[in-house]
């Protein structure tokens, strides 16, 4: 599959005690031109995830260590080097009662990674939504909505203690970068609330071909695929159909990829006639925000690099 939990994928992260879902995909840096509303615009990066990076520090090493001189020149920060603020908020008891110790205590932690009078940049965790919707279900299934996470939106808007807005969206086992305006809606002369203009200016902003939006993600393959050695290519431009939610080909898909690293492990003591797992580090540059963009793009059959 392009994205989820493959029972090959779910099953060679449980032998190894890592979550089943496809979690290594994370937006390392965000860098949005310069608007009304922020007139210097935004450059952030955020630090790999200890989930993501443990992968790699555990399991391929030497692969970390061939990618760190290529992370660092394109901006991106694999181990924080600073301490970030920490929030904490509180969650009705009656929901706690429904929730581990341990869960408890991690959603307490809160990343912000830059902040200013209209915008909040704050890291989000693999495994979380950003918000409510009916996948998650409603209020009025609380059995199967706080088995979630606290969404990214309850999260940022309490540890701030504002009104907040997303600015655009990470799918649940994504990590990185997540961008909320402050809101400021006005009503007009009909009574009725107009839209944040500062909402809208980041949107546009983030949706400009000006704006770079880099992810790393750790994928299944060596660098090769169909004869073809993308370690070797450098940046280069996919340019192909995605499907959206309802199984739909949607046109105009474009996305800059660059290979950085691989290796393949040696076998396993279980299945001696199996080829070892080979791993890549690769870095994505999606131009479109289409439905699981990057995913899609990694695992198609011109790459054949799906996201672990």
């Amino acid at each position: 599959t392009t994205h989820g939990a493959s029972k090959t994928n779910r099953e060679w992260k449980e032998k190894r005690n890592l979550p089943g879902e496809r979690i290594c995909l994370h937006m390392a840096r965000m860098q949005l031109p310069s608007t009304d509303a922020v007139p210097e615009g935004i450059d952030v990066a955020c630090p790999m995830l200890d989930d993501m990076l443990n992968v790699l520090k555990v399991y391929a090493p030497d692969v970390l260590e061939e990618a760190r001189p290529v992370l660092a020149q394109e901006g991106i920060i694999v181990e924080a080097t600073q301490d970030y603020e920490m929030g904490e908020y509180k969650i009705p008891e009656e929901l706690l009662e429904s929730k581990s110790k341990s869960k408890r205590e991690e959603e307490k932690d809160i990343k912000i990674l830059a902040q200013n009078e209209v915008y909040v940049v704050a890291s989000k965790p693999t495994a979380v939504v950003v918000h409510h919707s009916t996948w998650t279900g409603g209020k009025s299934d609380p059995s199967r909505r706080w088995k979630e996470a606290t969404p990214m939106l309850q999260r940022v808007r309490d540890k701030t203690g504002k009104k907040v807005n997303l600015v655009h969206r990470l799918d649940r086992g994504a990590s990185g970068c997540l961008l909320f305006s402050f809101a400021q809606d006005q009503e007009g002369e009909d009574g009725e609330h107009n839209p944040c203009a500062i909402t809208r200016t980041l949107i546009e902003s983030m949706q400009s071909p000006e704006a770079t939006k880099t992810y790393i993600a750790l994928c299944d393959g060596d660098g090769t695929w169909n004869g073809v050695d993308y370690l070797k290519k450098g940046w280069f431009n996919l340019d192909l159909p995605v499907k959206n939610e309802r199984g739909e080909l949607m046109q105009d898909c474009t996305t800059d990829i660059r290979f950085i690293a691989s290796k393949t492990f040696p076998q396993t003591d279980d299945d001696e006639s199996m080829e070892g797992r080979k791993v890549s580090i690769v870095l994505a540059r999606p131009s479109t925000g289409k439905w699981h963009q990057v995913r899609q793009h990694l695992a198609s059959g011109t790459i054949g690099h799906a996201i672990l």
